[in-house]
């Protein structure tokens, strides 16, 4: 048996409470910064203290300005660290080693917040939450962030797996029938619950009505489908032929999306 090579074992247990000492320490540097000095101090110079703090706490030679150097400070610092400062600021792309902090920071955030919901449901809740994650992360990583897609499609998938009315959505991904792959794929309509669904066609109707009542002279428009609507990119549209009162000017085309309120002239 080979002995064991105690300097490195008594070396590594320092490193791993250095470690967490500076994780602690920074922690609360942030809470100070956030919390007790919020509205005293621009973001700039929060982030400035901060990272004089950090260069400070790490031996780091940050020279005149800290703000140069963030991203050398995020290589240097362990991936714990990071994430502690990623759940009070934000940085922006400074280095890779940020960004995959983030995106570690993000998926976790979204696999807690859907385990609060799936928890009360069934017992083998984690695989279902790690299934939906990784599809969703699938769906939308890119080299080393996440875009804003991932974040807008989670807050989507969170709101209709929490609404009290949407039993049917989460029935169909308890028993199988609905498969993680599938439901990050899935539209806000067709995973909305169906009351939902009929109250946004309601108000879709009542906004195409209170555009068209603001337009009395536009009654007879024809059904077409040549046009694309520009905010919805919905083809399904009614358009007129007219010209416009006490002008002398060219006749104008005017289009009205059936899907949207959207409405534009030609």
């Amino acid at each position: 048996m080979l002995p064991l090579n105690t300097s490195l074992i008594v070396e590594a247990e320092q490193s791993e409470r250095h470690d967490e000492v500076l994780c602690s320490e920074i922690e609360e540097e942030l809470f100070e910064l956030r919390y007790r000095q919020k509205g005293h101090f621009s973001s700039s110079i929060q982030l400035y203290r901060f990272k004089a703090f950090v260069c400070d706490k790490t031996d780091f030679k940050c020279g005149e300005s800290p703000n140069k150097s963030v991203g050398f400070i995020a290589n240097d610092l362990p991936l714990e660290v990071l994430l502690k400062i990623a759940a009070f600021t934000q940085l922006g792309r400074v280095s890779k080693a940020w960004s995959h902090a983030m995106t570690i920071y993000s998926r976790r955030r979204f696999q807690d917040c859907l385990s609060k919901i799936m928890r009360p449901l069934t017992d083998n809740f984690d695989r279902i939450v790690m299934e939906v994650e990784n599809q969703l992360f699938e769906l939308y990583k890119e080299c080393c962030t996440l875009p804003k897609a991932y974040g807008q499609k989670a807050r989507q998938l969170l709101f209709n797996l929490r609404d009290s009315r949407n039993d049917f959505l989460r029935d169909r991904l308890l028993s199988g029938e609905l498969s993680a792959s599938a439901l990050v794929r899935m539209s806000a309509n067709e995973m909305a619950n169906p009351q939902l669904v009929k109250q946004r066609k309601q108000w879709m109707k009542k906004r195409t009505y209170e555009v068209m009542r603001n337009a009395p002279d536009l009654e007879g428009l024809t059904e077409s489908d040549m046009f694309e609507c520009r905010s919805c990119g919905c083809s399904r549209t009614r358009y007129r032929q007219w010209r416009r009162k006490a002008i002398v000017d060219r006749t104008r085309i005017i289009i009205i999306c059936t899907q949207c309120p959207y409405r534009w002239e030609l």
